[in-house]
């Protein structure tokens, strides 16, 4: 879920997370339709650290994209995000911004929790002997 790796047609590839749209005229404007997205944590499966910063994004129970980004350092702003959802090329880039940066703060978190994982996981069970 960091950066964006290939851009073929109307396909958004992450390296984890894939949006997949489709281009349509949406009230007289260019702009987007969500058709769908394919490997999206849920809140369950997303580190701790990730939910607690913004931006992050995740895929709730009802299977709608849920972003969450902090506004103005006082409130965060939530939006839901279902499939066949339409909405301006503007309004979709700006998806994309929150997807984009996101991504990159997994990335980041990732690479912390391989370091942690190097350091304290055994491969070889431990064992503690109490008297």
């Amino acid at each position: 879920m960091a950066e964006i790796v290939n851009f073929s047609g109307d396909e958004i590839i992450y390296d984890y997370f894939r949006l997949i749209t489709k281009k349509i005229v949406y009230r007289g404007e260019k702009g987007r339709q969500i058709v769908d997205w394919k490997n999206c944590m849920t809140k369950d499966e997303c580190p701790e650290i990730y939910l607690e910063g913004y931006p992050h994004f995740y895929e709730n129970i009802k299977g709608t994209l849920v972003l969450v980004a902090d506004s103005n350092g006082f409130f965060e702003d939530i939006f839901e995000v279902e499939k066949r959802r339409k909405m301006s090329e503007e309004g979709f880039q700006n998806l994309i911004l929150i997807i984009e940066q996101a991504g990159h703060r997994m990335h980041e978190i990732r690479q912390q929790i391989k370091e942690v994982e190097k350091d304290w996981v055994d491969k070889d069970p431990f064992v503690t002997i109490i008297p």
